[in-house]
């Protein structure tokens, strides 16, 4: 079980091969990539590039457990907008491709979100029918598309997100789960269980309620996730890939931070001798 940290913990001025050397530095054994419009690893990279990046990670001794990309915000694969929708399925194409050539098998993506020009049932179409379309492609590249929890209005209980991915129709659509972002709604133990053969990739975070807005989100054991649940229900449902810390440490002294993490991310792995 590999201890990782997400790009996103990053700022976005640091440069790739920086965040991946300070990760290792900071005892990390695997690095989430994070792949966007013009921030961290672009769509636009080259194959040089790519190349290189995944040289550097080799050389550093770090996995590529994973990579991570956000334009689901900005191109939904749910919206009601054609146009829109289509270049959802048109970028995430290339960041499969991206994935693909760093050699990555698992991409994390929003699917889009629930709003006023967006019904939940239309959504839920939309969604399915765009990441269908990305199927085929998807087992070409041996990328698999890991769908996140987020709070996006949409898939807001582990019924709905099963009922999601299922319907899509192929081992290659899979779960993204966010341990923190569920405890809005939720349990994140109960989620596990409820998405056993489904999850392909966790993200490490934990969350406070009652904070002010954009502050609930703390240190992994600061929180209210009930780690030892968690780490049980993991081990249960037969989980082996990466934990990966994503936590906001991008202020501040960021290897000092990261090592904290990765502590609390050592204790939590031997709980209940996982």
């Amino acid at each position: 079980m590999q201890t990782g940290v997400c790009q996103w913990c990053f700022a976005r001025t640091v440069p790739t091969f920086d965040a991946m050397a300070t990760a290792r530095e900071c005892g990390y054994e695997a690095f989430e990539v994070g792949i966007g419009l013009e921030t961290y690893v672009s769509l636009s990279s080259s194959t040089e590039s790519l190349s290189s990046l995944r040289r550097h990670a080799d050389g550093l001794g770090l996995t590529l457990s994973s990579a991570a990309t956000g334009v689901g915000w900005q191109y939904p694969l749910t919206s009601n907008d054609r146009a829109k929708r289509e270049k959802g399925v048109a970028l995430t194409t290339q960041a499969m491709e991206v994935a693909a050539e760093l050699g990555v098998k698992t991409l994390l993506i929003v699917p889009g979100t629930v709003d006023m020009e967006t019904r939940f049932d239309d959504a839920f179409e939309n969604g399915v029918a765009s990441l269908r379309s990305l199927v085929r492609r998807a087992e070409t590249l041996g990328v698999s598309l890991a769908v996140e929890n987020v709070w996006s209005n949409f898939l807001l209980n582990p019924e709905e997100l099963r009922q999601f991915v299922d319907q899509c129709g192929s081992p290659k659509i899979g779960v993204y789960l966010d341990v923190g972002n569920v405890i809005l709604y939720g349990y994140p133990e109960k989620w596990i269980q409820s998405l056993k053969g489904r999850i392909l990739g966790v993200h490490i975070n934990d969350f406070k309620k009652g904070m002010p807005r954009g502050k609930g989100f703390v240190m992994p054991g600061e929180g209210e996730v009930d780690w030892p649940q968690v780490i049980m229900a993991l081990k249960s449902v037969g989980y082996d890939g990466a934990l990966t810390i994503e936590y906001e440490a991008e202020s501040g002294a960021i290897g000092t931070k990261l090592r904290q993490a990765l502590a609390r991310l050592k204790v939590i792995q031997t709980l209940k001798g996982f």
